[in-house]
């Protein structure tokens, strides 16, 4: 099996990480790492970091929803999820995802009789919803949330 950390860092693939340089190759380098290693959550983050600063939502959309199908309860693929989401003008989609992090982070401690809830992730979908509300808001009657 090939390591992957050999793509990633063979000259295209920590570009992220040094000032953007090749975003086109950096992408390809990730998208080839993980044909290597398919799900691996840290190239896929990074691969869809290279695309999403291209503005090439749908197919960060695309590595994002197979990743969630992989690991359906993490949490850093869903909120990435909606705001991938949002990106493409998909609010009713992005709210969906936003609303089930906040749900997914709140569980309850019977042990302790208290709320758990992990600030960041809450946060971040309280901020997104918000966002998309405001949206909302702004657009008038022509923003759909179903």
């Amino acid at each position: 099996m090939m390591d992957s950390r050999a793509l990633m860092y063979s000259g295209y693939g920590d570009t992220l990480n040094y000032g953007f340089a090749d975003l086109a190759g950096a992408a390809e380098a990730y998208r080839k790492a993980l044909r290597y290693q398919p799900g691996e959550k840290m190239l896929t983050f990074q691969y869809v970091e290279a695309l999403y600063e291209q503005s090439c939502f749908r197919e960060g959309l695309a590595a994002m929803e197979d990743l969630w199908r992989r690991t359906p309860h993490d949490l850093d693929v869903l909120i990435i999820l909606a705001h991938l989401y949002w990106c493409e003008n998909e609010g009713a989609v992005a709210l969906k995802h936003a609303f089930e992090c906040i749900h997914r982070c709140e569980q309850s401690d019977y042990r302790l009789n208290t709320w758990i809830r992990d600030p960041d992730y809450y946060l971040s979908a309280r901020s997104l919803i918000e966002e998309i509300l405001i949206a909302g808001e702004d657009i008038g009657s022509g923003f759909v949330v179903n």
